[in-house]
């Protein structure tokens, strides 16, 4: 019920009817392979961030 409503949204940001998706948290907790399945996946965009300075100097007293 939730992936089918989800792929009414889409269809409907794909038209341009719609602004954005809420994600549901369940959906996402419960059902990752089946939302992966049908709504593929992401790279998570933080991984390509470069290191934060703070963090690389922390060890340099």
């Amino acid at each position: 019920m939730i992936a089918r409503r989800l792929k009414n949204e889409w269809a409907g940001v794909e038209k341009g009817k719609v602004a954005c998706v809420i994600e549901h948290k369940l959906m996402l907790q419960y059902h990752r392979k089946l939302y992966d399945r049908e709504f593929g996946r992401m790279p998570d965009p933080r991984k390509a961030l470069p290191e934060p300075t703070w963090k690389k100097n922390a060890g340099i007293q």
